[in-house]
């Protein structure tokens, strides 16, 4: 985990992870609504009469707050991925910048058009090592992870603790350093932006 880009990033480190399932794709409108509909949870706030606008059914679904995400993956039976087992997810095991690799962002690879989120699954090219699509750019995504330092890591970091919750995967409106695989984004568990949404993840069960 880490790099070498930012104080939070720091050390470099090998960590491990017990098997889990990670979502190809971040959660969008068509899977959110299913949620709202079965529970009566409360719908995002943009949405009218419970739903979302017509031909969004594919968009990652945003503003939604920490605890909006961990209701839904809760009740789909997942759960939200630890910082570790996002960056896994991303990065696979060969230290690469991006998910695709370390080549420098194209629009081939990624959504970054700095306007809105794009359909789910947009950008084959730039898939991480297992084959999860858009974990860099489109929306940021939450994790379980508090913004705690790594181990080792004696940097005086402001926000370090328990007050915010780790993002990760930068969104469509962010310059390309934001979007690298090991960047650590943060949010209090209790805000709501248009450029964050989820991904669920899933432990597999020990024989």
């Amino acid at each position: 985990m880490g790099g070498q880009h930012h104080p939070d990033e720091a050390p470099v480190l090998q960590a491990s992870t017990d098997a889990f399932y990670m979502d190809v794709y971040e959660v969008t409108n068509a899977d959110y609504k299913k949620f709202i509909d079965a529970t009566k949870y409360p719908a995002p706030l943009q949405w009218r009469n419970n739903t979302y606008s017509p031909g969004q059914d594919k968009l990652p679904v945003v503003n939604i707050t920490w605890y909006d995400a961990a209701a839904y993956a809760e009740w789909a039976g997942k759960r939200l991925p630890t910082e570790t087992e996002w960056e896994k997810a991303a990065r696979g095991t060969d230290g690469r910048l991006f998910p695709w690799g370390d080549e420098k962002p194209t629009p081939e690879l990624m959504s970054n058009n700095h306007t809105n989120p794009t359909p789910v699954g947009s950008f084959p090219a730039g898939v991480s090592p297992y084959g999860c699509h858009d974990m860099a750019g489109n929306a940021w995504e939450w994790t379980a992870s508090w913004y705690t330092p790594y181990p080792g890591n004696a940097a005086k970091v402001e926000g370090f603790g328990e007050q915010y919750k780790v993002i990760r995967g930068g969104c469509f409106d962010m310059f390309p350093q934001f979007n690298r695989a090991t960047f650590r984004g943060i949010n209090l568990p209790t805000g709501r932006t248009d450029m964050i949404g989820f991904r669920c993840a899933m432990s597999v069960k020990k024989q």
